[in-house]
């Protein structure tokens, strides 16, 4: 039983582990015509490699994926080496309002979750941060 508690106790912690990376946006209400830009920041004191800026939208109360990599041109097999971000570091990455299909996505709100790992632990793919949600309308 002892190790059951501590197992749990382990696991709340871990489960409530802060964010790496925090994203800001300079609205949250974008058009279509839109320039969509994300600033990505290494919020944590180690360095940060990200693999996938992944794009979900709301539906049915819900979060579908959208898009896989928007960091990747759409319809393009993407080969990419990780962004590195130091400690402090930010990098702006972009999306087309593309889905993966290469098709216009709808009307909706969306959010933005990057995929990568901290160097220096050996978990290797988490979720290093999402940002808030985000209306694409017209």
């Amino acid at each position: 039983m002892k190790y059951l508690f501590c197992f749990s106790l382990l696991f709340a912690f871990n489960a409530l582990a802060a964010d790496d990376l925090e994203m800001s946006f300079s609205t949250n209400n974008f058009s279509l015509i839109d320039d969509f830009e994300v600033n990505v920041k290494n919020i944590s004191s180690a360095g940060a490699q990200y693999f996938q800026v992944k794009v979900h939208q709301l539906i049915d109360k819900k979060w579908e994926l959208t898009r896989t990599d928007a960091s990747c041109t759409c319809g393009v097999k993407c080969k990419k080496s990780p962004t590195l971000l130091n400690s402090n570091d930010t990098k702006v990455e972009g999306w087309d309002f593309k889905n993966d299909n290469c098709n216009i996505v709808s009307l909706g709100k969306y959010q933005i979750s990057i995929y990568g790992k901290n160097p220096e632990q050996k978990q290797y793919y988490k979720i290093l941060g999402t940002s808030s949600t985000f209306t694409v309308g017209k």
